[in-house]
C-alpha cells in the first residue's frame, strides 16, 4: 500500500518575505547613513553669543545619532534575516521577524513623538499630517514582510528537507 506524497512546498511566501526583507534592509541602511551624515552637520542654533557653545549641538547629535543606530539595527537584522531565509535557515525567519517588529515599534514611537510635539505646539498640524501619512505608508512594508515571514507556509518550506 503506497501513500500519496504531499508535494514539496514552493517557498514562494518565504522568497517574497526574503526579497521584502532585503529591500527593507537596503532602505534602512541608506537611511542610517543619511541620519549619521545629518548628525555631523551642525544645526542652526540661535544663541546670544557667537560662536554658539558646543552643548547646543548635543541634542541634535543625540537625536540624529540615536535614530541612526535604530535604523542600522533594523537594517542589519533584516539583511541577516533575508540571507538566512534564502539559505533556508530558521534563524533567518526569526531575524526578519525581529527586524520587522523593531521597525514597527520605532515607527510607532515616532508617531508618539509627533503627537507630543503637536500638543506642545512645536510643529504645525500640516507637518504632523504629512509625517503621519508617511509613517502610515512606511508601516505597510514591515507589516507585509512580518506577515509573510510568520506565515505557516514559510515555516513548512523551512522545515521541508528536499530529497537528494
Amino acid at each position: 500500500m503506497s501513500y500519496p506524497q504531499t508535494p514539496a512546498p514552493s517557498g514562494a511566501t518565504a522568497m517574497c518575505a526574503g526579497v521584502l526583507a532585503a529591500l527593507g534592509s537596503l532602505a534602512h541602511l541608506l537611511s542610517a547613513a543619511g541620519s549619521f551624515i545629518v548628525a555631523l552637520i551642525p544645526p542652526r542654533v540661535y544663541c546670544d553669543r557667537q560662536p554658539c557653545p558646543q552643548p547646543a549641538y548635543l541634542p541634535h547629535l543625540a537625536v540624529a545619532g540615536g535614530i541612526g543606530i535604530v535604523l542600522l539595527s533594523v537594517g542589519c537584522l533584516l539583511a541577516a534575516g533575508a540571507f538566512g531565509l534564502f539559505r533556508r535557515r530558521h534563524k533567518g525567519q526569526t531575524r526578519v521577524q525581529e527586524g520587522c517588529v523593531l521597525a514597527l515599534v520605532s515607527h510607532l514611537v515616532g508617531l508618539a513623538v509627533v503627537a507630543i510635539l503637536i500638543s506642545t505646539r512645536e510643529i504645525t498640524d500640516s507637518d504632523a499630517v504629512d509625517f503621519s501619512i508617511t509613517v502610515a505608508i512606511a508601516l505597510l512594508f514591515p507589516l507585509v514582510t512580518l506577515a509573510l515571514a510568520s506565515s505557516p507556509s514559510t515555516k513548512r518550506w523551512l522545515d521541508h528537507t528536499p530529497a537528494r
